[in-house]
């Protein structure tokens, strides 16, 4: 007895519809910052010294980058991304350990399934993931 009693074709099942939402997920992580960036402009600028909007009150007259609300927003953006990024690298390599492992499980290779499960617990590496997201955005598609 090898401690393992799952179905294949079920684990399959899973992991295809866990991919399908992964693959939103992702989606909505790389539009992350465009909705920020949107959100800080339409929360609008402190222009001080203005008596109207759209008065001018920047360097050399142009109009103020941006209020608080935008600079918080900034921040945040800052200070999350890469947790979010996390994230979708985190679900890509469990969802891709249970498939390697379930594969070996159903060939009877129980030791490099376990091997699989394994190598899947560890924490991805943010680095690699932005390199290969950024190659794939490139259009290189590897």
């Amino acid at each position: 007895m090898t401690g393992w009693d799952i179905t294949p074709s079920g684990v399959y099942q899973v992991l295809n519809k866990t991919r399908e939402q992964a693959d939103g997920l992702a989606e909505e992580v790389s539009s992350y910052d465009a909705h920020l960036r949107s959100a800080a402009e339409a929360a609008g600028t402190l222009v001080f010294g203005a008596g109207a909007a759209g008065a001018k009150g920047g360097a050399g007259g142009a109009t103020a980058p941006g209020g608080p609300v935008a600079a918080a927003l900034g921040e945040f953006s800052q200070h999350t991304a890469d947790n979010l990024l996390f994230l979708v690298a985190r679900t890509g390599k469990s969802v891709a350990g249970a498939a390697e492992a379930t594969t070996a499980y159903d060939r009877g290779l129980t030791e490099m399934a376990a091997n699989a499960q394994h190598a899947a617990l560890s924490a991805p590496d943010l680095e690699q993931f932005k390199a290969e997201t950024a190659r794939r955005q490139d259009g290189d598609g590897k």
